[in-house]
């Protein structure tokens, strides 16, 4: 049995405008919000060592080089996420996709400074220069 609508074109709709947009936008922090989810986890994990070594009286000196790489790793990520956003048109870059990921890296300097504290080291305000 054959089709008889083989030869027939696919008719597709034109893409909706605010479709269109939202795509720009999830493209420019597709790439961030694939990690957020680690880095996340990797503050959970930072916090919760803190919070025992704070309960036992403890000083755990060496996660602090994570913390580090860490802190700069969010701030390249901002940094990166402003330069990509710039260059999009207005109608894109007020998606609430890209506040929400700017809202997320927030959260994440908030929570590393957090496990910052816990740890036994004040928090490390970001001045744009990084340690070598």
């Amino acid at each position: 049995m054959s089709n008889p609508y083989a030869d027939t074109p696919v008719r597709r709709r034109a893409t909706n405008h605010d479709v269109a947009l939202k795509r720009q936008a999830l493209a420019a922090v597709r790439p961030l919000t694939q990690q957020i989810g680690y880095w996340q986890l990797t503050v959970a994990r930072l916090i919760s060592i803190g919070e025992r070594a704070r309960t036992h009286a403890g000083y755990v000196p060496t996660c602090f080089d994570e913390l580090d790489a860490l802190d700069r790793t969010i701030e390249t990520q901002k940094a990166m996420l402003e330069a990509a956003v710039a260059g999009l048109p207005e109608e894109v870059r007020i998606n609430g996709r890209i506040a929400d990921t700017q809202r997320a890296l927030e959260s994440l300097a908030t929570a590393a400074n957090r496990a910052r504290a816990l740890l036994g080291s004040p928090a490390r305000p970001f001045d744009g220069k990084h340690d070598a």
